[in-house]
C-alpha cells in the first residue's frame, strides 16, 4: 500500500478516536472536559484539513512517498498521538496536573528537546497557568485522581 493511503487511513483513525474521546470528555464533572474537547476539536479540524490538502495535492502533483525520503522521525506524530491517548486515560487515574506534566516531559523528549532544566522551568510556568486559566477564570473543575 502506498504511503499516501497509509497516511489517510491513520488520519481517519485519528478522527474516529478523537470523536470517541470528545464524547467521553463531555461527561467530565464540573466542566472539566473543556480543555480536552477544545484539543480534540482542533485535532479533528486539522485532520480534516490535512485530508483535504492530501486529496487535492495528490491529484495535482506527484507526491513523494516515504520510500523516496527515508526519515527516522516519521513515527513521531503517531507516538505523540498515543501519548495524548495515554494522558486522557491517566487524567482520571492520577489527576490532571500529574498526567499533563508527564505528557509535557515525554512530548518534549520525543520532539528532541534534551535540556531538562528548560523543560522543568516551562512546566513550572505552564502548570500554574493552566490552573489559573481553567480553575479560576473558566471555573472548571479539572479531573482529580489519586495524586492531584
Amino acid at each position: 500500500m502506498k504511503r499516501i493511503w497509509k497516511d489517510r487511513i491513520i488520519v481517519f483513525i485519528i478522527i474516529i478516536l478523537s470523536l470517541y474521546f470528545a464524547n467521553d470528555a463531555r461527561d467530565f464533572p464540573a466542566r472539566g472536559g473543556i480543555f480536552p474537547l477544545f484539543s480534540l476539536v482542533c485535532m479533528i479540524m486539522l485532520s480534516i484539513g490535512y485530508l483535504i490538502a492530501n486529496f487535492v495535492s495528490s491529484r495535482k502533483y506527484q507526491l513523494v512517498t516515504q520510500e523516496d525520503l527515508p526519515d527516522e522521525r516519521s513515527s513521531r506524530p503517531y507516538i505523540l498521538f498515543l501519548l495524548v491517548v495515554v494522558q486522557v486515560f491517566l487524567m482520571d487515574k492520577v489527576g490532571y496536573f500529574v498526567s499533563t506534566g508527564l505528557f509535557f516531559i515525554c512530548s518534549c523528549v520525543l520532539m528532541g528537546l534534551r535540556r531538562f532544566g528548560l523543560i522543568l522551568i516551562s512546566m513550572v510556568i505552564m502548570l500554574p497557568a493552566f490552573y489559573v486559566f481553567f480553575t479560576i477564570i473558566l471555573k472548571a473543575e479539572l479531573p482529580k485522581g489519586i495524586l492531584f
